[in-house]
């Protein structure tokens, strides 16, 4: 999905948006609340600028504004996995039983023992099939939701707030989702995070400000940054190991 603004000469300028599967895009935004309805926004705006999905179009266009919502709202929950930074669980049961639960009725031949492996590639604390949802920990909750949206949730589109908060590793995690064809959104205020993605959305009173390319010196910078972040995670080993760090 791409679309841009036309510069004076007619053609597209160098500020456009493409959006497409398998890949990550860095969403900045300083005091937007961002939510799969405003994803959904966005992609429709694109659909529209390319002429895509006529029909679609066209009953938006002849429907009230509260219809528009209504629509737009019923299919984000389809389009859009959203994985936010607060992660509870409402169903007392077991990480095997949710599991299975959930390819079930995803029609997904998959085994909670195919997710689970998964998901212990990118935390830290290994999760078993027999603990209860309810004695999770966040980074444990998050991982296991990820493998959840790789393997077993068909929304092509996954939008994350804050990786870099969730106890886990979000190179494995996010190579994980584009492995999975999923096109990845991450909000974040996190320098390193943000340099992962070539491009960058800059959100501002309520509308996009800017489509920044990553830069051969913010390419540097992000070198110096992997280096710095993996030397913060084998401390962090030694943290949960109990050993010292110096």
């Amino acid at each position: 999905m791409c679309y841009g603004q036309k510069n004076c000469m007619g053609s597209e300028s160098e500020n456009r948006l493409c959006w497409q599967s398998s890949t990550t895009t860095v969403i900045i935004s300083p005091k937007i609340l961002i939510t799969p309805i405003f994803i959904i926004l966005l992609f429709f705006i694109g659909c529209w600028t390319n002429g895509r999905f006529p029909a679609v179009r066209t009953g938006l266009f002849n429907c009230s504004g509260e219809q528009v919502m209504a629509i737009i709202t019923r299919i984000s929950g389809q389009l859009v996995a959203h994985l936010g930074q607060n992660m509870r669980f409402v169903l007392d049961t077991t990480v095997e039983d949710f599991l299975r639960l959930h390819a079930r009725c995803r029609s997904r031949e998959i085994t909670p023992k195919e997710i689970l492996k998964l998901v212990n590639e990118i935390t830290p604390e290994p999760v078993t099939l027999g603990q209860s949802l309810n004695q999770l920990s966040g980074g444990q909750s998050r991982a296991l939701m990820i493998g959840d949206i790789a393997l077993v949730c068909d929304s092509p589109i996954v939008l994350i707030d804050e990786i870099e908060n969730a106890g886990i590793d979000k190179q494995r995690a996010l190579h994980l989702l584009r492995r999975q064809d999923k096109l990845v959104l991450v909000v974040t205020h996190d320098p390193h995070t943000a340099l992962m993605s070539e491009q960058r959305i800059v959100l501002g009173g309520g509308a996009i400000t800017a489509v920044v390319g990553r830069s051969p010196a913010e390419a540097a910078l992000y070198q110096q940054l992997e280096a710095e972040y993996q030397t913060q995670r084998r401390y962090q080993t030694l943290l949960r190991k109990g050993e010292l760090l110096a």
